[in-house]
């Protein structure tokens, strides 16, 4: 869901499953969040961002207690396979599991790692994976299809599946969704039984109506936050979109029936206060990242604009600084010429991801690699618009390769710059002929 999109009013829902008499009215809250995808804290480049760990856990943890409330997520908390995705999943992972994570279901972007992989992080931080139609292709490492999970007087079992387009490593192997839900669905007794499942907005809806099993499917990726919607047999929901958004639904047991009534989703909004635990947790991370250094190459990020066979190389924005002296004092006034200075101020210069745009060539050659190696490749230099000038710097007439007005939006994107107009933006640093 774009940050933007508002939330619309949700109409009422009761899906009723008769379990007996006689037993005390209580009420569960089943919280759910989908599609992190890494994003352990928004960037922080613009106000007003949500999402974040540090605010989700505020969120989540406002809403009933401990004994009166699931939490759960629908998949895709990770953000790839490198080292440096895996330690940024192993962190949110952490976090994650201080919000009491009850169970999580496997995603695209989990799938990118080898279930080994997944099965070690998992290890090490004690989240419980969930998934009813995925297995090791080797059979060595068997994830476990359900979890039956007692609150407040509420038995619930919750599965997971994943559509088998959206896998991406061959080590993985998924059956039919629909197929492994029912025979797990069917397999135990539930007060409530919930789906997690992976997949886009129509397979979503189509399987939720197929499966009259199921009380609860929450979904992710689904583009757009869906508000709790009737099948005529459950209630399907989805929160997506980088963890921006929390699913809510309410299980209510009254005399031995239990009812299921929606709740708007929630916002994780930036004016929810942070959450110390979760900032904790973040600076562990950071520290680990310090230490780690990881480069460029090594972080998935680089977007390589360059080919490694190229003749063009990286030369840094002092180089420029001979001929072009005047641009060169402009630069220097700029917020692009402190870009550094700002991750370094909230200590986020450590991370890859914030790195990618605060520093001029990232992962090209002669361009930045490393905090310990690439200082002078640091803030947002006259390469980073104008293309590598290694060549130039040799031959002035031999012009550089980009224009430089086509390179604001790889970093002034939506995400990190949501009030982004080239011709105004343009206005404030344009010089010279490109």
């Amino acid at each position: 869901m774009r940050g933007n999109h508002s939330l619309h009013t949700t109409f009422a829902l009761v899906i009723a499953v008769c379990v007996g008499c006689g037993q005390k009215s209580v009420e569960l809250h089943i919280l759910t969040s989908g599609d992190t995808a890494g994003w352990i804290t928004p960037c922080g480049c613009t106000s007003n961002q949500s999402g974040g760990l540090e605010r989700r856990a505020t969120l989540v943890q406002s809403i009933g207690n401990r004994e009166s409330r699931l939490y759960l997520d629908a998949g895709g908390s990770a953000s790839g396979n490198t080292e440096y995705e895996k330690t940024k999943f192993a962190a949110i992972l952490d976090g994650i599991k201080l919000i009491d994570i009850d169970a999580h279901n496997i995603g695209t972007n989990e799938t990118k790692l080898s279930p080994s992989e997944l099965f070690e992080i998992a290890k090490a931080t004690q989240v419980s994976f969930v998934s009813a139609n995925l297995k090791s292709a080797d059979a060595a490492i068997v994830i476990a299809p359900s979890k039956i999970i007692s609150r407040g007087g509420i038995q619930v079992l919750v599965t997971g599946v994943i559509a088998p387009a959206l896998v991406e490593n061959e080590n993985w192997v998924a059956s039919d969704p629909l197929q492994a839900a029912i025979r797990v669905l069917q397999s135990a007794e539930a007060d409530c039984k919930i789906v997690l499942a992976y997949m886009s907005e129509p397979e979503l809806i189509k399987f939720a109506q197929s499966l009259p099993e199921a009380n609860i499917i929450l979904g992710g990726p689904t583009g757009q936050v869906m508000q709790p919607t009737s099948t005529g047999a459950g209630i399907v929901a989805s929160a997506t979109n980088k963890g921006k958004f929390i699913s809510h639904l309410k299980a209510i047991k009254r005399s031995g029936m239990v009812t299921v009534e929606p709740a708007p989703v929630l916002e994780v909004k930036s004016d929810l206060d942070l959450s110390e635990l979760q900032t904790n947790n973040l600076q562990r991370y950071l520290e680990v990242l310090k230490k780690a250094d990881f480069s460029a190459t090594e972080t998935g990020l680089s977007r390589r604009l360059t080919r490694p066979s190229d003749p063009l190389a990286f030369a840094g924005s002092e180089s420029c600084k001979q001929c072009h002296a005047e641009i060169f004092q402009q630069w220097k006034s700029t917020k692009h010429a402190h870009a550094w200075q700002t991750l370094e101020q909230k200590k986020s210069h450590v991370d890859p991801a914030c790195q990618l745009c605060h520093t001029t060539g990232y992962g090209e050659t002669g361009g930045f690699e490393t905090v310990r190696s690439s200082l002078d490749r640091v803030d947002v230099g006259c390469e980073s618009c104008h293309g590598p000038s290694a060549l130039h710097n040799r031959t002035p007439t031999i012009k550089t390769p980009w224009t430089a007005k086509t390179q604001c939006a790889s970093c002034h994107d939506h995400e990190n710059s949501p009030t982004f107009q080239l011709d105004s933006y343009w206005a404030k640093i344009a010089h010279g002929q490109r």
